[in-house]
């Protein structure tokens, strides 16, 4: 009985730990890096541009975005700083 009530308690500190661990580790991987997001319009018309594709200049891997119907786009993922896009 009181090893039943024992692995009880243990089970439920596992979870709370992982859950913990588990939460933590997106919060260290997620330093350091941005969202770069924009919308691409016609210089003349102000018309929105879709399917415009979008890239970091001299980023390793290649990171961009294509824009949607909207013209808009969001590159996820990048380092912080400043890059540049063509």
């Amino acid at each position: 009985m009181i090893y039943n009530k024992h692995k009880h308690l243990f089970n439920e500190i596992f979870v709370l730990l992982t859950t913990f661990l588990l939460a933590g580790s997106n919060l260290i991987f997620a330093q350091g890096q941005q969202s770069i997001r924009g919308n691409v319009i016609d210089q003349d018309s102000k018309v929105p541009i879709p399917g415009t594709n979008i890239i970091i200049i001299d980023y390793n891997p290649i990171l961009g975005a294509t824009t949607d119907s909207n013209g808009q786009y969001v590159i996820n993922g990048v380092a912080t700083g400043r890059h540049t896009l063509k």
